[in-house]
């Protein structure tokens, strides 16, 4: 295990193997009072929200999840049904539901998070807020096909949606390790469906970029209906990754309405 891999193990919980495999920690430790819990967008690692910890609050633990099939876990098989991501990560969160959690999930990890809200809420687990980012509620998502089609068609859209990722794309060595899990991803994504959702009864909070192709400012509104408390919506300068632009005002933004 190289030096940057252990580092990123250093904050996990040590509760179970389960943990250990799929959270990654940041920022804080088990005795922090309060625990962020990021979900990567598609074909994203949790190793993107580590510039987050210098934004937080020092009673702030900082998790974020790793999928299958990339990084650390690049021999793990990817998952293509929600319902099984879901559950595993549900395993992994359980032993850290003994104080508030706040979840946060950008573009597919939206979805993610909002199933983990859902099955958090029924076990009657400390959850504080949902943050849902990039992303419509599931009930508004449109069916799609791109995983079904070629290697060109899931890069091109990957290129839309992220232009900064072009370069490393290029590089052919990279895109053998990143691509399976990419596809796997879109799959995943494309594949969800949730005709009625859960309504939960915690807060929403849905963050946008006021350029993104993928949902606008009425298609995150669409998620206020799947709370019976608060929603709030804040929109950022940007396409549909905004998110790395700002980092600081929108991690600032999401410490200030933590539980």
């Amino acid at each position: 295990m190289t030096d940057r891999r252990r580092s990123e193990r250093d904050t996990t919980i040590d509760a179970t193997n389960t943990t250990q495999r799929w959270l990654r920690g940041y920022a804080g430790d088990t005795t922090s009072p309060r625990r962020l819990v990021c979900f990567p967008y598609a074909g994203g690692t949790a190793q993107g929200f580590r510039p987050w910890a210098k934004y937080l609050p020092a009673d702030v633990h900082l998790l974020a999840v790793q999928y299958p099939g990339r990084q650390d876990r690049i021999d793990d098989a990817c998952l293509v049904q929600m319902d099984e991501l879901v559950e595993q990560v549900m395993e992994a969160l359980r032993p850290l539901a003994d104080r508030p959690l706040t979840l946060f999930g950008h573009s597919m990890g939206a979805s993610v998070a909002y199933e983990v809200a859902v099955r958090l809420e029924r076990e009657n687990a400390d959850l504080a807020t949902l943050h849902v980012s990039g992303h419509g509620p599931p009930h508004l998502q449109a069916p799609g096909d791109l995983h079904r089609r070629g290697d060109a068609a899931i890069l091109d859209d990957v290129r839309r949606l992220n232009p900064a990722a072009t370069e490393v794309l290029a590089d052919p060595d990279v895109l053998d390790f990143v691509l399976p899990a990419i596809r796997a991803d879109y799959e995943l994504v494309e594949t969800y469906r949730r005709a009625e959702p859960p309504r939960l009864s915690v807060p929403i909070v849905a963050y946008g970029g006021t350029e993104d192709p993928v949902v606008d400012e009425q298609g995150l509104r669409g998620w206020e209906s799947l709370t019976s408390g608060p929603f709030e919506q804040r929109m950022f300068p940007g396409a549909h990754f905004f998110l790395l632009q700002d980092e600081r005002t929108v991690v600032t933004d999401l410490a200030g309405r933590m539980g």
